[in-house]
């Protein structure tokens, strides 16, 4: 039975637009702004390796292309910043611009893999993993940052002794201040 003439219409959802790029490959990340709209692509036969694409939100020209970072994941917009992880380290971008920011592995204290990010007091606070990638990290650093540079300050160590030999490996993060 045909439905269509029965349809409401939505107001919580728009069509920004449709166009086909050329391009053969999977898309991992939409994210709107109120200038653009910016897509995370892994093109077939580029074997984990993003390209971070804004087109422009009326007209959907192409108005900036950041190729080449890495397997993107856990995108999270912060104001005009744009932050995920590639590569193991959280990076962050400026949606107009399209210019990469900055990257963090947890340096000068390692080099380590991005557990988690969240965002509280104008900072971005995240927890990087030290130790073997797959098999034992033996150590998770929580970091605040500031979003803008990318300078860094360590607030916190917790280590596989501190929780009876089990992975500190911090997923799910969220921002909490006690009032």
């Amino acid at each position: 039975q045909d439905t269509t003439n029965q349809l409401v219409e939505n107001d919580d959802f728009d069509l920004v637009f449709y166009k086909r790029m050329g391009v053969k490959g999977a898309c991992y990340a939409t994210i709107v702004t109120e200038c653009n709209v910016i897509y995370a692509i892994q093109t077939v036969g580029n074997g984990h390796n993003d390209a971070i694409i804004a087109l422009d939100k009326q007209t959907a020209d192409t108005l900036w292309v950041l190729p080449d970072q890495g397997a993107t994941t856990n995108y999270k917009r912060y104001g005009d910043l744009l932050f995920y992880n590639s590569r193991d380290r959280l990076a962050a971008l400026d949606i107009r611009s399209g210019t990469k920011l900055w990257q963090f592995s947890g340096q000068p204290y390692g080099d380590g893999i991005l557990g988690d990010y969240t965002f509280g007091n104008n900072q971005v606070f995240a927890f990087i993993n030290f130790g073997d990638k797959w098999k034992s990290q033996d150590s998770m650093f929580l970091f605040s940052i500031d979003p803008q540079s990318g300078n860094s300050e360590l607030k916190h160590k917790m280590y596989t002794r501190d929780r009876q030999g089990y992975r500190p490996f911090i997923q799910g993060a969220v921002y909490w201040q006690h009032p």
